[in-house]
């Protein structure tokens, strides 16, 4: 796989020394987002190819290796912990007004439990993809909830308002639809009682005989 990185349009150099003073980053040619599909491909492609070791492809191998285990597999008891440990990280001081990183602040309710009162810095984890909030653990090592910039956190706050508006309408037009079905069925069936009474005092031949009717005195 590294000899297939070596082949990217932009790729430079096998390490720093040999790069020297070649400006890199401006003659990049990939996104983050771009090089990060291209990856997922790359890895997905070299699991289907066959390998000499196991003599299938890895992803048969692991197939087949699954299937003889006794039991399920071990999963990580906290997925989110998990995913986030493996993040890149900072040590930050909890002040006053928040976290600093990259001259962005952060702040969440948890950091009024440590901010001035405790010269231990945090460990603050973050997605440089997505830096609209941060991750800290806290002076004991339990994961604290995430920490946002004060316009993400407004920002937060009425897209769940505004899916929970949502949320609201559609069950009230799921409630409007039903009522309006029930109405419906009970006229289809108001109106079908109303057929089948007009059928069965019909005469045969389906002939309405004419109604009896009798002369009233002239009021005059």
């Amino acid at each position: 796989m590294m000899g297939a990185v070596q082949l990217l349009p932009g790729a430079t150099f096998s390490g720093i020394a040999e790069r020297g003073e070649y400006p890199s980053s401006a003659r990049s040619a990939l996104t983050l987002d771009e090089l990060e599909r291209w990856l997922i491909l790359e890895i997905a492609r070299y699991h289907a190819d066959r390998h000499r070791a196991p003599g299938a492809p890895s992803l048969a191998a692991w197939d087949e290796g699954m299937a003889r285990r006794p039991g399920p597999i071990r999963r990580p008891h906290d997925a989110e912990g998990f995913l986030i440990d493996f993040l890149p990280s900072e040590e930050r001081l909890a002040r006053r007004d928040g976290v600093h990183l990259f001259g962005i602040r952060y702040w969440d309710d948890v950091l009024s439990l440590w901010a001035g009162r405790s010269e231990r810095p945090l460990r603050v984890s973050y997605d440089p993809r997505d830096l609209s909030r941060v991750f800290v653990r806290g002076p004991d090592g339990a994961l604290a909830d995430p920490l946002r910039r004060p316009e993400a956190a407004a920002d937060h706050a009425r897209r769940a308002s505004s899916r929970a508006s949502r949320a609201a309408g559609a069950r009230a037009g799921a409630g409007r639809r039903a009522a309006d079905l029930r109405h419906d069925r009970e006229a289809a069936r108001f109106g079908r009682r109303g057929r089948e009474t007009h059928q069965i005092g019909a005469p045969a031949g389906g002939k309405t005989r004419p109604r009896a009717t009798r002369e009233l005195p002239f009021l005059g």
